[in-house]
């Protein structure tokens, strides 16, 4: 029941697990009663609620500048009726931290926030993957209604697949920003989050600091996680240092799905099978790639059990390498 004040206006949120009957966040519906603030020309007046049904306590580090502006944010709160004054006209970078102690859960970008009053509403499922039509974004909603969803922004892993490259860093290119350090061949970096946007980077020798190659990355989406390989041969040889990036699209499955990326830069077009000891059986999805060629983005649902892979030459049955 809601006691509605003579001449309020009231977003009504409704929020949380409709199936579950849990206190902690089990469905309800929210009643925003506004009192927007003046946020003064230029700005925006922002009110912020906390709506993910399975996100614990955060802070908010508006400008996603390594300092939050709001802490301990509990689930289903929210900022207050008059909103927070923020810059309009130019896209809004969040960051969303969590644990004690605290660190980076996930970053956002809006697009450039209009001169008006806007509720950024903090909801989906930090559980699921940010691309997954549940998964865990803003919504921002105007005057008018929803303005939009905004989705996580992209993440983007590195691995050293480039055999005679020494130990590399990535920067973004020609700047001092770094992404990536101090990455040896055949490690894989943590998972780094940047802005929508398509980059080009700029692989330095760690110990020396010389450029050994700057390589583009393709639109990075919004919402996107991605695998860059950086293969090739860095310190001469066919083919050059180069990036190989993939877009990662596991589905959900009780199985384990694999995809197969060839970076090898030396070897020849090759099929992809199971070795018995005495056969080697290629497997369709995973046979003809050539340097710099993937299977399936979504991935082969295998069963779960311990396998030799064998690799050959395309259209030969002896292979050249197994591994278990």
């Amino acid at each position: 029941d809601l006691t509605i004040p003579e001449g309020a206006v009231i977003t009504a949120v409704a929020a949380g697990n409709f199936g579950s009957m849990d206190d902690d966040d089990m469905f309800r519906v929210i009643p925003l009663v506004e009192d927007w603030m003046d946020p003064g020309m230029g700005n925006a007046a922002v009110r912020i609620l906390h709506a993910g049904a399975d996100a614990p306590s955060v802070a908010i580090d508006v400008g996603n500048d390594g300092s939050a502006e709001i802490s301990d944010f509990a689930r289903f709160a929210e900022t207050g009726a008059d909103g927070v004054a923020l810059p309009a006209g130019s896209p809004l970078a969040v960051g969303i931290w969590a644990g004690n102690p605290l660190a980076r859960v996930t970053a956002f970008q809006t697009p450039a926030l209009p001169e008006a009053n806007i509720i950024l509403i903090a909801t989906g499922m930090l559980g699921k993957l940010p691309r997954d039509d549940m998964g865990f974004g803003l919504l921002a909603v105007g005057p008018n209604g929803t303005v939009g969803l905004i989705r996580q922004n992209p993440t983007l892993f590195v691995l050293h697949a480039s055999p005679d490259a020494p130990a590399v860093d990535v920067l973004v290119g020609g700047t001092d920003t770094e992404l990536v350090g101090d990455l040896s061949f055949s490690s894989l970096s943590p998972a780094v989050q940047v802005p929508p946007a398509a980059y080009s980077l700029d692989v330095k020798v760690s110990a020396s600091g010389a450029l050994a190659g700057t390589v583009m990355t393709p639109e990075l989406m919004a919402g996107e996680r991605y695998l860059a390989i950086a293969s090739g041969f860095a310190l001469g040889g066919t083919p050059g240092f180069t990036l190989l990036p993939y877009v990662e699209q596991f589905g959900e499955s009780a199985s384990p799905q694999v995809r197969v990326v060839h970076a090898s830069p030396d070897a020849p077009t090759v099929d992809v099978g199971l070795w018995d000891g005495m056969a080697f059986t290629p497997i369709s999805d995973y046979s003809g790639l050539a340097f710099g060629d993937a299977s399936d983005a979504a991935g082969l649902a295998i069963d779960a059990m311990n396998i030799t892979v064998g690799i050959a030459e395309a259209e030969t049955t002896a292979p050249a390498a197994t591994f278990d």
